[in-house]
């Protein structure tokens, strides 16, 4: 019984030795939620011979570098059809800074392209590692005939 005791009086020494450490751990700034916003703007429709070319402006108003970032975009035709996905990363974004993505989508004239949609980001992450928030601060725009929801 008495080693039992001495047992118990080491777990707890141990247990408290740990403790605060985790502690200081989980106010790391990773655990911070994320604040500002990820702008995702449809730019343009370029039509070319045999493609639309897509341009994309992806905008990093939070206050940590986004390492990388892969939205997830779905294309509909007029009539509300997908026509094809679209997944693309971007560079490394510091704060306040904007990048271009252009894409083509091969086969398909920008007068098949009805709208898009932003269905999520497949990665975020900052020099921290991955971010499972940065949708809560996504917004999305467009300046062409084609709507980029979200």
């Amino acid at each position: 019984m008495r080693m039992l005791s001495l047992m118990a009086g080491a777990a707890m020494t141990v247990a408290g030795t740990i403790g605060p450490a985790s502690a200081q751990e989980g106010d790391a700034p990773a655990d911070t939620a994320l604040s500002g916003s990820i702008t995702i703007e449809l730019n343009r429709l370029e039509p070319l011979d045999d493609a639309c070319r897509v341009y994309f402006v992806i905008g990093n108003q939070t206050e940590t570098t986004l390492t990388s970032l892969q939205p997830d975009v779905y294309v509909f035709d007029p009539d509300g059809v997908i026509l094809r996905r679209l997944a693309f990363d971007t560079p490394p974004m510091p704060p306040g800074s904007q990048r271009v993505r252009v894409l083509d989508l091969a086969g398909n004239a920008c007068s098949q392209v009805g709208r898009m949609l932003m269905n999520g980001l497949l990665l975020c992450e900052t020099e921290a590692g991955p971010r499972d928030d940065c949708g809560t601060v996504l917004t999305t725009s467009s300046r062409t005939e084609a709507p980029l929801d979200y």
